[in-house]
């Protein structure tokens, strides 16, 4: 699997491994707000990168949406 979303005590926590398509961006978005969704109050979020790969802008678009979802949230 290219990502990984898994809600631990401070949040979440989010691994990438490898190249994103737009495809599989859309899937993680609806993945990773439903889980958005179950968490109450201020969450932190934890992004690890090392293993992901450069992303088409497209792809990008959709990954800022799920990012603007997580401040409206209450970031911390």
């Amino acid at each position: 699997m290219i990502y990984k979303i898994e809600k631990v005590p401070y949040g979440i926590r989010v691994t990438f491994d490898g190249m994103m398509n737009e495809e599989i961006a859309k899937e993680f978005a609806e993945e990773f707000l439903q889980v958005l969704a179950g968490t109450n109050g201020s969450i932190g979020i934890l992004i690890d990168l090392r293993n992901g790969k450069p992303i088409s802008p497209e792809s990008q678009a959709i990954l800022n949406e799920c990012y603007y979802a997580v401040v409206r949230k209450g970031l911390i």
